[in-house]
């Protein structure tokens, strides 16, 4: 690896043009991304045609970089380089019939063919790191890669760049981002093809017109050893190995420059918080997205001056998308309220570090900003179904999911087991939808079970639950409802609701982000949290005996105290 020095007589003409050595004084983590380019099998692997063999030589380097830049929010994007061939011919022939020597023209377009491209096995890959292929020099030239796409939609304005042949594809690509106004840091200790002397000048060239340069320093064991810099100008940021105030956080392993937003997605009590809340479905629902509604509005009440915006009927295609603007506009907390936006949310909540990700129904975690809320469903539907079984003359009752997902599959597990404990005997059917919003499907399943015999029925999931209560009135059959209270919307068939209190769980969220208490953990709220519980029985009261109310205080006390054996496990 080339130990780059630049000449104090281009540090004095960069100087005397610009006023200052260093384009970029600060750096926001939120708008700014590691670029790293060609480090592939074609340029590291020992052997191959076109090997670089100092890129092996960063590779620790990079490793110990990426970690702290994903902490900090920063996307990773490997870049790697490919061309296609076919019938003899390539998609860049100039480059292969008079840039490559004759005798390694076919095995180096053998090493460059897309399907045998992929980062350099001994670097560090993240699930959140984005993957781009490119088939020139520079991975912006028109037509190159979908690297500039993939910006804009991040909302990136500056771009480190690191990696292999850095005075040909990195130093180009850098080139490029400056003409189209992005803002780059070029990471100069980088391996350089070629002769070392014609790369120094390219990067003479680079600093005095195109970007940044910073050095890179090494990180043993958490001590950063042997600091330096490559302008003098910058002891603002390090100075004898100690951080100053411009270097807050972090001093990176591979290049040495100053990120004062720290990571951390923590709002301030003084401000007002800006709180978004992403639906699958609709608000008026009556069950899963109008119990969030009602919390949203709950929150709002609680804590003066909450900036809400809710975003209904989200489709999971959706989901990333809608995570990302929110983020990108300052939200400082993002709700998704659904299992369906874990995966979204996990793949991107690194990116936006001062915005904390909750997501509702799920079980997903992950530092520095990701938590999650959930709910003791499967206890929820064992007092559903402890008083469908008590109220049933029939004996047969029946529950109606949506689809099998871990939380409706721990209520239908609770609703069957809870009947059980009242009457071993009873006769519980089910049977899926298979979507959440197909009220008609919902019906028609619902009505075929009241035409078994099932005279008290149940079901959860979103706009589907409109269809069971549809069929339940119809037939005159009674209901117990799910998530949200229910009963003003039918008073003479719904007895009771299995309460999910997403209100609790939304108070909970933004109250722990104001006073600092939140963790990147999956929350897990039950009975005793007040987070489940049965809403009032109103005009169905009488028809529970004292002994059948003291039976279900019973089991409530028992679930509280954990003695209850027969729960449904947690999925």
């Amino acid at each position: 690896m080339h130990n780059i020095q630049i000449r104090q007589e281009i540090l004095d003409r960069v100087l005397a043009r610009r006023g200052r050595l260093n384009f970029f004084e600060t750096m926001a983590p939120s708008k700014t991304a590691l670029v790293v380019i060609d480090m592939q099998n074609t340029f590291c692997a020992k052997g191959s045609p076109a090997e670089v063999a100092s890129s092996r030589d960063i590779v620790p380097s990079i490793n110990a970089l990426t970690p702290q830049l994903r902490a900090l929010g920063v996307p990773v994007i490997w870049v790697l380089h490919a061309n296609t061939q076919h019938a003899g011919r390539s998609d860049w022939d100039l480059f292969y019939n008079y840039v490559v020597a004759g005798e390694v023209r076919d095995r180096t377009l053998v090493s460059n063919a897309p399907e045998n491209q992929a980062v350099y096995s001994e670097l560090d890959v993240d699930d959140s790191d984005i993957v781009i292929v490119k088939n020139r020099y520079s991975a912006l030239i028109p037509g190159s890669s979908s690297l500039e796409r993939v910006l804009r939609s991040m909302g990136i304005d500056t771009l480190l760049i690191a990696g292999t042949k850095t005075n040909i594809c990195c130093e180009s690509t850098a080139r490029d981002a400056m003409m189209m106004d992005i803002k780059v840091a070029g990471l100069l200790r980088s391996p350089v093809r070629r002769r070392a002397s014609r790369g120094i000048g390219k990067h003479h060239s680079a600093v005095r017109q195109r970007h940044d340069g910073r050095r890179s320093s090494e990180y043993v064991e958490g001590q950063l050893i042997q600091p330096y810099s490559l302008f003098p100008g910058i002891g603002k940021f390090i100075k004898n190995g100690v951080e100053t105030n411009m270097l807050r956080k972090i001093i990176f392993a591979l290049c040495v420059f100053a990120l004062p937003l720290a990571a951390q997605a923590q709002a301030s009590v003084n401000k007002n918080l800006k709180v978004a809340l992403i639906l699958p479905g609709s608000v008026t629902d009556g069950t899963f997205n109008s119990a969030a509604a009602q919390g949203i509005k709950k929150a709002q009440a609680k804590y003066p001056g909450l900036h809400v915006s809710i975003r209904e009927n989200t489709q999971t295609a959706e989901a990333q998308d809608a995570l990302s603007a929110y983020a990108r506009d300052g939200y400082d907390i993002i709700i998704a309220h659904g299992f369906q936006f874990a995966d979204p949310a996990k793949r991107i909540h690194k990116r936006f570090p001062k915005t904390w990700f909750i997501v509702n129904t799920a079980k997903v975690s992950e530092a520095p900003n990701l938590a999650s809320f959930d709910n003791r469903w499967g206890d929820a539907g064992y007092m559903a179904g402890a008083v469908a079984a008590m109220i049933s003359k029939s004996g047969i009752i029946a529950n109606v999911p949506a689809i099998p997902v871990p939380t409706i599959q721990e209520y239908d597990d609770g609703y069957h087991r809870g009947s059980k404990r009242i009457n071993p005997s009873i006769k519980v059917l089910s049977a899926y939808v298979g979507s959440f919003s197909d009220i008609a499907k919902a019906k028609e399943i619902t009505t075929s079970m009241i035409d078994q015999g099932a005279d008290v029925v149940s079901g959860i999931g979103n706009e589907n639950v409109v269809g069971t209560l549809q069929a339940a009135k119809e037939k005159k059959v009674l209901m117990i409802g799910t998530a949200f209270d229910s009963a003003s919307l039918a008073p003479d068939t719904v007895v009771t609701t299995a309460l999910i209190n997403f209100d609790v769980n939304i108070d909970m969220a933004i109250g722990k982000v104001i006073d600092g208490t939140i963790e990147p953990k999956n929350y897990l709220l039950g009975l005793k949290d007040n987070g489940i519980g049965l809403a009032p029985f109103r005009k169905f009261d009488s028809k529970f005996s004292d002994s059948q109310k003291a039976t279900l205080q019973e089991i409530a006390d028992g679930i509280k105290a954990g003695t209850v054996k027969d729960l449904p496990p947690i999925r």
